[in-house]
């Protein structure tokens, strides 16, 4: 999945960093088959399970899209009582997850898991000697 141990750790560090702005509490790298790449050591939640849960999400609402003539899908939002959660498309094999408790920076997480996005691209279109 990854070229070398140091684009892992370049992974890790954003995730955690986006926690920190977004005020999430939980944020990680999955495939779209719902096996987990990279999760921030904070995480408190069970990311397999979540992993899971967000890939059979993502294939629902891709067959949604598709029925409903909408293009490519970009990201789900499931908005609860207690929180919301967001599955965002990286590229073809991969997605981002983010969750936080307060709906109301929901805006904030969709601009920046947009931002976050271009550089896991970079990390994982980086040619083994950028990582040395």
């Amino acid at each position: 999945m990854f070229a070398k141990d140091d684009s892992l750790t370049k992974v890790v560090e954003l995730l955690r960093e986006l926690e920190n702005k977004a005020n999430l509490y939980v944020a990680f790298l999955v495939t779209v088959e719902g096996l987990r790449i990279a999760t921030s050591s904070g995480t408190k939640i069970e990311a397999d399970e979540l992993s899971a849960l967000a890939a059979s999400l993502l294939n629902a609402s891709m067959m949604a899209v598709e029925q409903l003539n909408q293009g490519d899908l970009e990201e789900v939002i499931i908005r609860g009582s207690h929180g919301f959660s967001i599955v965002r498309r990286i590229d073809e094999d991969k997605l981002l997850i983010a969750a936080g408790f307060e709906p109301e920076k929901i805006g904030l997480t969709l601009h920046l898991m947009a931002k976050y996005v271009e550089m896991f691209l970079k990390i994982f279109n980086e040619p083994l000697e950028e990582l040395r």
